[in-house]
């Protein structure tokens, strides 16, 4: 069987359990190789993949964790803060002006003024007090360090998004938030969920896994019930 995953699709992965559903993620995730078969991927087409399980640095903050990641721009910031400096002193070279305008202009590019803020705002959907993204993981459970996972995969904004049981650490108020989110997000979203009311709210077709293959049933889930 083949199953195409088209731009701006909101899918909900259903089937028995045991059926491979999170196999699948991981396959499509780049995690794990498939048996047999092969995964195609468009050209500079980026996969975000939230687990049910996450790993991360217990050391990091909630706020740095969520930030993880950007290392490209983290380096800009870096490069700015030096040329900064540099040009500061009494004998500045002119053609440092020129670098730190190019740097500057990437590091816009790349989001480096909004990134924090941007962090901030999401951290906030999925429950987060302001003063609580200052603090490091270790004294979170895992529950909320998922959500802090999520907020990293959020903010990277991949094309593809594929969740794993997002909402099993979620409350209600968060999992409205995240409802908000995704419904304008303009990527693609593959959600794997035993909760058919956030399906039904959230997903425009169902791929059924059953026995190693996938049927899709376009509508929602209560649609692909009938």
């Amino acid at each position: 069987c083949s199953w195409r995953i088209g731009r701006g699709e909101r899918i909900g992965l259903v089937g028995p359990n045991g059926a491979g559903k999170t196999t699948l993620c991981r396959i499509l995730a780049g995690v794990e190789e498939p048996d047999a078969g092969r995964v195609h991927i468009d050209s500079g087409v980026s996969v975000g993949y939230l687990a049910q399980e996450v790993s991360s640095s217990e050391a990091l903050t909630v706020l740095a964790e969520a930030l993880s990641g950007f290392d490209e721009v983290w380096r800009l910031e870096a490069q700015l803060e030096e040329l900064a400096a540099d040009m500061a002193g009494p004998e500045a070279d002119p053609a440092l002006l020129d670098r730190y305008g190019e740097v500057q202009h990437r590091f816009e590019a790349l989001g480096g003024y909004r990134l924090e803020a941007q962090a901030k705002v999401i951290l906030s959907g999925l429950g987060f007090k302001r003063e609580e993204v200052h603090r490091p993981l270790a004294q979170f459970s895992g529950g909320w360090r998922m959500r802090a996972a999520l907020a990293r995969l959020l903010l990277h904004e991949p094309d593809l998004l594929l969740l794993d049981e997002p909402t099993n650490h979620l409350d209600l108020e968060s999992l409205g938030w995240l409802e908000g989110f995704l419904a304008s997000y303009d990527g693609s979203v593959v959600l794997v969920s035993h909760d058919r009311y956030f399906l039904n709210r959230m997903v425009t077709a169902i791929a059924d896994l059953v026995g190693g293959t996938v049927a899709i049933y376009p509508g929602d889930y209560d649609h692909f019930l009938v």
